[in-house]
């Protein structure tokens, strides 16, 4: 039912149910009547939330739109780009490793002895004697006692004759030359078959001018050098392979 229609039936109500009115009574309240059909209707109270809450929404839809497409705040000059941090699991690389300089030859040269005609030793262990040789060298004579394992004990010892004693037997052994070096070499596993030459006589060389094994006993090998004049020398040890090596200053 209509808002108009109860008001008019409400009207009729009244006039049957109430005694006649003063007539200005009577026009006053239907000129209120009148008023109040001539007057805006109120909005209901339902329409006017749902209208707040639509215009709430397009508002906060427009404010997450200008968000997304707001800049980010722009770098300063001379900042430096962030490092990416490695994903997870990764394995670092290694870092590389520097690879050492192989020593020159004239570098190893530098390290060997200075000469001197003192006695000189060295060595340790036992093992088996290979061969000697003898060959001249720019400065110097060389004289070679190789070795299969780890060069034995030695002692070169500096005599004013070329002269020598054999071991076992003590007879003389004299060699080529007017002074000698006496080496004697201990601790040799196979002093009863040695292998190579027991006497050799190089060529081209200004010191050294025989060389001759004079003993071998008991794990003792004795060789004599025999010397133009008496010299100054240097034992030292080599290896690959094992060697005593002496060298006679010419």
């Amino acid at each position: 039912m209509s808002q108009r229609r109860l008001r008019d039936e409400l009207r009729d109500v009244f006039d049957s149910l109430s005694e006649p009115a003063h007539p200005a009574l009577a026009s006053r309240i239907r000129r209120e009547i009148d008023e109040r059909r001539a007057a805006p209707r109120p909005v209901p109270r339902l329409a006017v939330a749902a209208a707040v809450l639509v215009a709430g929404a397009v508002v906060a839809s427009l404010l997450l739109a200008g968000h997304a497409f707001v800049r980010p705040p722009a770098t300063p000059a001379g900042t430096p780009a962030p490092v990416p941090s490695p994903p997870a699991g990764a394995v670092p690389s290694p870092t590389p490793i520097a690879q050492a300089t192989p020593t020159p030859a004239s570098t190893r040269a530098a390290v060997l002895p200075g000469f001197s005609c003192a006695a000189q030793s060295g060595g340790a262990g036992t093992a088996g004697l290979t061969g000697v040789r003898a060959a001249a060298q720019t400065g110097y004579d060389r004289f070679v006692i190789q070795f299969a394992g780890p060069v034995a004990p030695y002692q070169v010892v500096p005599q004013a004759s070329a002269t020598f004693t054999t071991d076992p037997r003590g007879s003389p052994a004299p060699l080529a030359g007017t002074a000698g070096l006496k080496v004697t070499v201990s601790g040799v596993s196979n002093w009863t078959s040695l292998p190579g030459p027991t006497d050799v006589r190089p060529t081209g060389t200004q010191e050294l001018v025989e060389a001759r094994q004079v003993g071998a006993f008991e794990g003792v090998v004795t060789w004599g050098l025999g010397l133009a004049r008496p010299a100054c020398f240097r034992a030292y040890t080599l290896t690959g392979p094992n060697r005593l090596v002496i060298d006679v200053q010419a």
